[in-house]
């Protein structure tokens, strides 16, 4: 009898702490993992909701209650301009940095003369780096659409680094398409994932034709970097129909589009040539 009541208060006790566990969470990521106030406002001095909710669980367990945290970022902001013919063909594309006033005041704008169209359009590519005082280093590279694309097909999302950093591993690759509400997840695992030398991240994404209001995609990635690192991150945008393969037909090359994707030569005209960004930290 003295064993049924051990195991009975073992399996109360078990259900209480998971119970105070639980009332413990705050906040929850995408894997379920959960974060007291303490440390989700910690981590939301350099990060964003966003990101805090697709962070890696062995990069939580590191950084969460790290008061160590900073960050380093660098933001540009482009106007790009399609020309398409009558069948919806795109004849030219430019894609051209503009200053913050120019990106963020403007809103689409369609012009048709004969049986061209024209159409512009506003981007931000954001790439910001949190280190702690130890080796960890969190990349996160941001494309937000100011104002919405007409060409939808697949984009790609990447980083580039140049030193001896290596990702934390394939789990700590995270990717997110956030469009009018609505998250699509990607891994480092995944079929649109690409990578290589164990520190070089692509991601495709799809562009969902039905999106009208807001636009985002984003790439977030943990390295290990004890002598710092050195990223590059671009986002080429398909100026016409491409394949997953195709969007995934490419090397990473400083001499690539962005500084970043090396497309094959069938492939490189179907993406624009937008700068890309670059956090040595």
């Amino acid at each position: 009898m003295k064993i049924k009541q051990i195991f009975l208060i073992l399996i109360i006790s078990f259900i209480a702490f998971s119970n105070n566990a639980y009332a413990d969470s705050y906040f929850e990521t995408k894997t379920g993992y959960g974060l007291t106030k303490n440390e989700y406002e910690n981590l939301l001095r350099v990060f964003d909701s966003v990101t805090i909710s697709i962070l890696s669980d062995e990069t939580l367990d590191m950084i969460k209650n790290d008061s160590t945290l900073s960050k380093k970022e660098n933001m540009k902001y482009y106007q790009v301009d399609e020309w398409k013919d009558n069948l919806g063909n795109t004849i030219l594309e430019t894609c051209i940095e503009v200053d913050e006033e120019t990106a963020l005041n403007f809103s689409n704008t369609t012009n048709r003369s004969g049986s061209d169209t024209h159409t512009t359009s506003m981007k931000s590519l954001n790439l910001q780096v949190v280190q702690n005082s130890q080796s960890v280093r969190v990349a996160t590279l941001t494309n937000t659409w100011l104002s919405m694309p007409t060409t939808r097909s697949f984009d790609v999302i990447g980083l580039r680094i140049s030193n001896s950093a290596s990702y934390l591993s394939t789990a700590s690759i995270s990717g997110v398409q956030i469009h009018d509400g609505t998250t699509i997840n990607y891994s480092g695992d995944g079929n649109n994932t690409k990578t290589s030398s164990g520190k070089n991240v692509g991601i495709s994404m799809n562009i969902v034709n039905n999106v009208t209001n807001s636009l985002q995609n984003q790439l977030t990635v943990t390295y290990l970097a004890a002598q710092g690192i050195q990223a590059y991150g671009a986002y080429q945008h398909a100026k016409s129909e491409v394949t997953l393969s195709q969007s995934k037909n490419y090397s990473f090359s400083s001499s690539g589009k962005g500084g970043v994707f090396d497309f094959a030569n069938s492939v490189w005209p179907k993406y624009d040539d937008m700068q890309g960004v670059y956090v040595n930290y």
